[in-house]
């Protein structure tokens, strides 16, 4: 199958070499620097599954039809992505990939609803510098029918997809993949606290006062969704009612079971999302994340200091450059919690 991949970042590329591996065509379309790198020395990826250089075609933008478009850029780029593409995939099946709860939404507004599939995506990546990819951690995807009122009731589109993606992936399917993408928001929250600090995830968590905060930060997502009537859906491993069990547990309990996960999910540094994006001069997905749970709060009428605070910090660093140190960030939510 001829599939490109719309986005040659951490994922996208990840993506697209386990999805070579299974003897797909795949195509990477990326920013200058990624693809000028991939196309003079190929896409080195290393990390959970050894060390291994594909040799694969790079763009910087498509000009071909392909059989699967794997949308696979921050959701702050997927309206302008979606337009570039849209000549060349009328008949393409569209694979989204973001975090967040937004991308689907705005993906259909510009390419129409017949097409596509959600993924949210649980395996970790980092982008270390051009054609240098770091697969931090392996994990699966969760595909679903982005709009059931899709072409044919959307079984043929997740049959087509499930059929390419299963070889690659541990996959699963659920039957609302917007419940699964609001419980991997929550998980995706302290994405914020490396952007805000500059340090890899592991390191934010190696310290017990920020592990409680983190926790905090999930635990008012989590409140102010089922105050709007948000229903939940797990994720692989992860139940819904052990997530609340986590999140419902006295603070030093959670604080210690959540710090234990996310200084075991890698090996190599993990800076997370949004640190990526700072450190590579770019706009964060803050406010699709964390920012999320401050409007849903406004517009449900439940205050959400604690993500409001943080969506506000990250945009500081962003405009000025300069990260907080642990004692600062502490500082700022002295009161908060």
């Amino acid at each position: 199958m001829k599939i490109a991949i719309i986005g040659a970042g951490a994922i996208g590329s990840v993506t697209g070499a386990l999805l070579s591996d299974k003897g797909h065509d795949v195509v990477l379309i990326g920013r200058d620097d990624q693809v000028s790198a991939i196309n003079k020395g190929g896409l080195l990826v290393q990390g959970a599954v050894g060390s291994k250089r594909y040799n694969l075609p790079a763009k910087v933008s498509l000009d071909f039809a392909p059989d699967m478009a794997i949308l696979a850029v921050k959701t702050q780029d997927v309206e302008s992505t979606c337009l570039a593409m849209r000549p060349h995939v009328k008949d393409a099946l569209i694979v989204t990939m973001q975090n967040g709860v937004k991308a689907d939404e705005i993906a259909v507004g510009v390419l129409g609803r017949d097409n596509m599939v959600s993924a949210v995506v649980m395996y970790g990546a980092t982008y270390l510098e051009p054609g240098n990819i770091s697969y931090n951690f392996p994990g699966g995807l969760v595909i679903g029918l982005a709009f059931p009122g899709a072409k044919g009731e959307g079984d043929a589109l997740l049959e087509k997809a499930h059929d390419v993606l299963s070889g690659a992936f541990d996959l699963h399917v659920s039957k609302d993949i917007h419940g699964t993408h609001w419980t991997k928001l929550i998980l995706n929250l302290n994405n914020a606290l490396s952007g805000v600090l500059g340090i890899p995830l592991q390191e934010v968590f190696d310290d017990p006062r920020l592990c409680t905060l983190g926790v905090a930060l999930m635990r008012e997502a989590h409140e102010v969704m089922e105050s709007a009537g948000i229903s939940l859906m797990p994720l692989p491993d992860l139940p819904v009612e052990r997530l609340k069990e986590l999140l419902g547990a006295p603070p030093e309990v959670s604080a210690g079971i959540y710090g234990n996960i996310m200084r075991g999910l890698s090996k190599d540094p993990l800076p997370g999302s949004v640190l990526q994006s700072i450190q590579r001069g770019k706009p964060s997905e803050v406010d699709y994340l964390n920012g999320e749970i401050a409007v849903l709060g406004m517009l449900h009428r439940n205050p959400t200091p604690l993500n409001y605070k943080i969506t506000k910090m990250v945009k500081e660093v962003e405009k000025h450059g300069r990260f907080v140190n642990k004692e600062e960030l502490l500082e700022a939510f002295k009161g908060d919690m």
